[in-house]
């Protein structure tokens, strides 16, 4: 950006003084503004899914030394979710109402630092530790819906699927992170610091670009006067003054009591001007933020409301897809993030340090889901493929992969096929970034982050009731006396469960799925 110095240096409203107000447009709006919001919100979901996959880990540590029961680890394990579930629908609504990067930040703080408090809070009682788990599922039930509607309003639809493949697949890295990390870490109270503590820093980031942003603000409505200031300059700089009682020309085209018109821009910059106003987006958490032209919704937000909005979601079939779709691949998520570690280890005979391989799948799961990404645009772009048929084919093959891994994993004695099964369900999984996920765009832009608490509100069940209803299942099928974990032939029917839902979903989605704007 130019020096001030020299701004104030050019005479009249020339291209150069132009240029420079441009620039400040672009850097508030262009495609600059857009990747930081992308990266902003793609590093927030990582700490999203980090967090979420310490306690599988660190709860073995943690029963042994607490002297925790089966089902109370299988309680302490769905407790995130029972905050996570009841915010979903109004985080939705409330992330289609109030500023998406404030409720970001918001969220990522709170959530950070009940991470933080869960050691403590594990060693005073059962309970508190119960409560501080809700805690950070409520906080981290507004991370993906903010998001969501962040990228409907900020992100063109011909890089959505690549935006939310990349923000998926950060997740994927967080869990990454977290997986790789946390099996090497003692005493297990330094694992919920150190990740709490890399919310905190993530704050500290959005606060200086926030700080940055709105200097550029300041400074483009500076430079904006200083423009208009030198087209239509007032008598003072003219050399102009009013005598007593004499009125002053006026500043319109043409004054028709003197017959001397004002001096205003020329056509080449009030139409480069014109044209960087209709492109340009303030940042969306700033007071009186605009959203992007981008959107289909920029200049009807909303119009649906109370009850009219009601009716339209709940008969809305393409949504129900998507809620169907979303709970197939929760189901098989929760089921392997919370007992995979506890399955390889009692089951399998994996030591706790090996652990760390279980972050293989998620390493498969970022690369395939950015790549799936990639070829989902340029299918769409070069327009092979409709939007539709992109989707539904990424959901078919996220859908179906997973559940005849699940077979597979079911039948396997040996822990290294058993972690190659997983990272492939979990590549094969990913591409359904491209497909449900990136679908709430499609059929509402302006209610996607509704849109998305809904399906999310439904898809959270599976992580409610996954860990009491499998250290249930397997209490009541296993066949060792000892230890009831132990029992691979307890296990096999919990994945074939998984298995037939992840079928069940996919077909129904096929058959009601859209991909045009039905909502709004």
């Amino acid at each position: 950006l130019a020096d001030p110095a020299e701004d104030e240096a050019s005479p009249g409203p020339g291209l150069s003084r132009l240029r420079r107000v441009l620039s400040y447009r672009v850097a508030l709006g262009g495609s600059a503004a857009i990747l930081a919001d992308v990266l902003l919100a793609s590093a927030a979901n990582a700490l999203n899914q980090a967090d979420r996959v310490i306690m599988p880990i660190a709860s073995i540590p943690m029963s042994a030394e607490l002297g925790w029961t089966q089902m109370q680890q299988g309680w302490v394990l769905s407790s995130f979710a029972y905050g996570y579930i009841f915010v979903q629908m109004p985080s939705g609504w409330v992330a289609s109402q109030l500023p998406p990067y404030q409720l970001l930040f918001a969220a990522v703080f709170t959530w950070s630092l009940s991470t933080m408090l869960t050691a403590p809070a594990a060693r005073v009682s059962f309970s508190a530790l119960f409560l501080c788990r809700v805690c950070m599922g409520v906080a981290e039930g507004f991370c993906l819906p903010s998001i969501f509607q962040l990228f409907s309003h900020r992100v063109p639809v011909e890089l959505r699927s690549r935006a939310f493949s990349f923000m998926i697949g950060c997740g994927a890295v967080g869990q990454v992170l977290a997986l790789l990390t946390c099996p090497l870490i003692t005493p297990w109270d330094a694992m919920f610091l150190g990740f709490g503590s890399g919310g905190v820093l993530w704050c500290l980031a959005a606060t200086a670009v926030s700080l940055h942003r709105a200097r550029l603000r300041r400074e483009l409505a500076a430079r904006e006067a200083a423009l208009n200031a030198a087209a239509y300059p007032s008598p003072k700089m003219l050399g102009l003054e009013a005598d007593a009682g004499q009125a002053l020309p006026a500043r319109n085209s043409s004054d028709e009591s003197t017959g001397v018109p004002s001096e205003p821009p020329t056509n080449s910059e009030s139409d480069m001007l014109s044209h960087e106003n209709a492109r340009s987006c303030e940042d969306p958490g700033a007071p009186g933020a605009t959203p992007n032209a981008h959107s289909a919704d920029a200049e009807t937000s909303h119009p649906l409301k109370g009850a009219r909005l009601c009716r339209t979601l709940g008969s809305c079939v393409p949504l129900h897809a998507i809620c169907l779709a979303h709970f197939g691949q929760n189901w098989t998520n929760y089921l392997l993030s919370n007992w995979l570690p506890t399955y390889l280890k009692t089951v399998l005979g994996m030591s706790t340090r090996s652990l760390s391989l279980t972050a293989l799948p998620f390493v498969a799961n970022a690369a395939c889901g950015i790549a799936a990404g990639h070829a989902a645009d340029h299918l769409v772009s070069s327009g092979r493929c409709t939007v539709l048929t992109v989707r539904r084919l990424a959901t078919a093959v996220g859908l179906l992969g997973p559940a005849a891994c699940h077979v597979l994993f079911a039948c396997t004695s040996s822990p290294a096929v058993a972690i190659a099964v997983v990272t492939l369900s979990f590549a094969l999984g990913s591409t359904t970034s491209s497909g449900y996920m990136a679908n709430h765009s499609d059929i509402s832009e302006g209610y996607a982050g509704l849109t998305f608490g809904i399906s999310n509100t439904v898809a959270t069940l599976p992580g409610v009731v996954s860990g009491p209803l499998t250290a249930w299942l397997v209490a009541a099928l296993s066949t060792s006396a000892d230890d009831p974990f132990a029992s691979r032939a307890a296990w096999t029917p919990i994945f074939l469960i998984a298995a037939g839902i992840n079928v069940a979903a996919t077909a129904f989605y096929l058959y009601a799925s859209k991909a045009h704007r039905v909502i709004g």
